[in-house]
């Protein structure tokens, strides 16, 4: 299983993450944002939660916001639309639709024939705005509507609720030194059901997890030419206690902060 993290970023107002993308992240985000892939080529596993979906030419997968999704791969080349969009994007669909969302998993071909053509056309536009992302995002939203029924926006239940405030909490406090026991004790819950929770839902114990956020902030920090400030200073301010912990941590991470690298590098290139 592949560890989540949550992303302020995606949050942003106008956000829009549109790549015809050769890799599904097994670093899922957890977000306020929708996200949804549509298959081109290949096949992959689709997690939410503790549900599995496979993945094939053709089929579509969404995410509603704050819903824990992970990917992992099942044949070497992989292929698929990867399109993200802020809450911003969805106000005409939630104003009619208040209590509803779209289907999980859409895998009728001929249903979705059209759909993929749609993207390819919003992927083919040449002159890109926030206005004709707007139509296209309306547009999309109809055909599913169209082709699908809507399902009921059912509330979480208790685990999956708590997942979201275990993850807020560890996002705000991961530079201080914090334990897992604190962290419990703080939620008013015990630390054995906060670790099962991370596990099931996260793929990660809390340590790991941690560790990953202050690499990924140390990593921000060092590129930030404005700081005036030494590694060892960065470090200590991100958690680590010594240069050591933080290689032999970035080490055990290596594969999977080469796939941030490589999504953050292209995010900035558009």
């Amino acid at each position: 299983m592949s560890v989540q993290y949550y992303s302020g970023e995606t949050d942003k107002a106008k956000y829009i993450y549109f790549k015809k993308d050769g890799l599904l992240q097994p670093i899922g985000e957890f977000h306020d944002s929708v996200e949804m892939i549509f298959m081109l080529d290949g096949k992959a596993e689709a997690h939410l939660y503790d549900k599995t979906y496979i993945m094939q030419r053709g089929d579509i997968f969404f995410v509603d916001s704050y819903e824990g999704h992970w990917y992992k791969h099942l044949t070497s080349k992989i292929l698929a639309f990867v399109l993200v969009l802020s809450r911003e994007y969805l106000e005409d669909f939630y104003d009619l639709y208040a209590d509803q969302t779209f289907m999980t998993y859409m895998s009728d071909k001929k249903k979705n024939q059209r759909i993929f053509e749609l993207l390819e056309r919003w992927y083919g536009e040449t002159e890109k705005t926030h206005i004709k992302d707007l139509g296209y995002a309306n547009l999309l939203f109809s055909y599913f509507i169209e082709e699908y029924s809507l399902t009921k926006r059912t509330h979480k239940n208790v685990r999956e609720e708590f997942i979201k405030v275990l993850l807020l909490y560890m996002h705000e406090h991961y530079l201080e030194n914090i334990t897992l026991a604190k962290v419990s004790k703080d939620l008013g819950y015990s630390v054995d059901y906060c670790s099962r929770i991370l596990k099931k839902y996260i793929g990660r114990d809390f340590r790991d997890y941690i560790n990953m956020l202050r690499i990924r902030k140390a990593q921000a920090l060092m590129l930030d030419k404005s700081l005036n400030m030494t590694t060892l200073e960065i470090l200590y301010k991100c958690g680590f206690q010594s240069a050591a912990t933080f290689y032999r941590a970035k080490k055990r991470f290596e594969n999977e902060l080469k796939i941030i690298d490589s999504n953050k590098k292209e995010k900035s290139e558009e």
